[in-house]
């Protein structure tokens, strides 16, 4: 299950993916906020796997609830809005997907697929980490391979499955 938060300042464009998200049953909304101060401690507070954010909002921005989170802190992010000269600061910002209002149920579909993707693997990431720590003393990893045994530098490992 994906927690969700949807932050937006328009009440229709709330009301609207609100009903898109309820469409779809591995999506839990965790939280419905107005504005980007509201966001900030709705993030806090409530620990959702995923936000769909605006970017123009009264008072603080999309990008300012970023900053006031902090890049290192923010959930998986989905940036939801009318304007499009956004799109490349989005991404820069380290966004899933850049949804231009107004979008259909297809294209909500195909974001939601892409941040399940991404928020499994950091579901499964902590448990790697750990292993990975653990082993902090040992600098290599050993691969059996059919045939043969392989050392690899713990630095040269990325991803585990």
């Amino acid at each position: 299950m994906i927690r969700a938060l949807i932050v937006d300042d328009e009440r229709l464009a709330r009301a609207r993916l609100v009903r898109l998200l309820r469409r779809h049953e591995d999506i839990e909304i965790a939280g419905v906020a107005c504005d980007g101060d509201e966001a900030v401690l709705m993030i806090a507070e409530l620990h959702p796997d995923l936000v769909f954010l605006d970017v123009q909002m009264p008072g603080l921005s999309g990008f300012d609830v970023i900053d006031a989170v902090g890049p290192d802190r923010m959930p998986a992010l989905v940036f939801t809005t009318a304007f499009d000269q956004y799109a490349l600061r989005a991404f820069e910002a380290h966004a899933l997907d850049y949804l231009l209002k107004p979008f259909g149920e297809e294209r909500l579909s195909a974001s939601l697929d892409r941040a399940a993707a991404m928020i499994r693997g950091a579901r499964a990431a902590p448990g790697v980490r750990t292993f990975l720590e653990e082993m902090a003393p040992a600098q290599r990893f050993v691969v059996r391979t059919p045939g043969r045994i392989v050392f690899l530098p713990l630095a040269e490992v990325d991803w585990i499955e």
